[in-house]
């Protein structure tokens, strides 16, 4: 439906009928409503979902939330590859993120525990950790997500600086 102000609305209706006391239909009834605003709402929630895909998706850096439980919400795919070829582990939202540490290294699954622990107390922070094994480095940086004063969450963000750690050193 076009309105007076030729916008568009978008209009969701039901119509039925109701029957008299011998059975027979008599009358049609029916309602509209304007669901426009929630139209609207669903476009730009797409939207928005498209382009943090876009953010997540195109860089090489490893990006990932996790819940105050320590679990994944969401991630991308460099750090689902990551995982898979450092540990053999596939990991899915809501998997624990560090519980497959526990098996391969109960040591590096602690202070794991440890750092977001910290984080989900409020601070933002920032570290360079050498992983030996890869004979590699990686920059986090971790922030809290927030809802009002209450910290639900963290967005973590991993950058390998393996090369600048070896140029520097050259």
């Amino acid at each position: 439906i076009v309105d007076r102000f030729k916008k568009t609305k978008h209009v969701r209706g039901k119509i039925f009928s109701e029957r008299d006391e011998n059975g027979e239909r008599n009358i049609l009834k029916g309602y509209n409503q304007d669901v426009t605003e929630l139209i609207e709402k669903e476009e730009l929630l797409h939207t928005s979902e498209a382009n943090l895909s876009a953010i997540l998706e195109n860089t090489h850096a490893n990006i990932y939330s996790i819940d105050k439980n320590f679990r994944f919400i969401k991630f991308n795919r460099i750090l689902q590859q990551n995982i898979k070829q450092t540990y053999n582990i596939d990991i899915k939202p809501g998997d624990h993120a560090f519980n497959f540490l526990e098996k391969i290294n109960p040591q590096e699954a602690n202070e794991w525990e440890r750092i977001y622990t910290k984080a989900m107390n409020g601070k933002i922070l920032h570290f360079v950790k050498e992983y030996k094994k890869s004979n590699s480095y990686q920059s986090f940086t971790i922030h809290p997500i927030k809802k009002g004063n209450k910290v639900i969450g963290l967005a973590c963000y991993a950058y390998d600086i393996t090369r600048q750690r070896k140029n520097r050193a050259l």
